[in-house]
């Protein structure tokens, strides 16, 4: 049985911007530049809004407002609490917008706002 190795964690946003000697006979110095990450622009623009919902009945009811929410495309992280009445959601501004939210939330039989 062959069994991998779990490698640390590593991110190109992390690569330094160091110096240092190269191996070569030329002793040259090299400069390592920002990485790939960087290079591509920003991360996407994240929105976290908290709205008011109102028809819930139990916590069958928020559960399936987070599935329901979780699943959309550029929604990052939802909770719903039952008891107090709301919810907070964080998503990508460029895939889906607040109105989508609510709507899909109301075709549900609930009221966000």
């Amino acid at each position: 049985m062959v069994y991998y190795k779990q490698r640390p964690y590593w991110s190109p946003a992390r690569v330094p911007i160091a110096t240092f000697s190269s191996s070569s006979k030329t002793g040259k110095e090299e400069q390592w530049g920002p990485s790939r990450a960087t290079l591509m622009g920003p991360s996407p623009r994240m929105t976290k809004i908290e709205m008011k919902i109102e028809g819930m009945h139990c916590g069958a009811c928020a559960t399936g407002i987070q599935m329901l929410t979780s699943g959309m495309d550029g929604v990052k992280e939802v909770f719903v609490d039952y008891e107090k009445k709301f919810g907070t959601f964080e998503f990508d501004e460029t895939k889906v917008t607040k109105e989508q939210i609510v709507k899909a939330i109301e075709e549900l039989g609930y009221k966000a706002s």
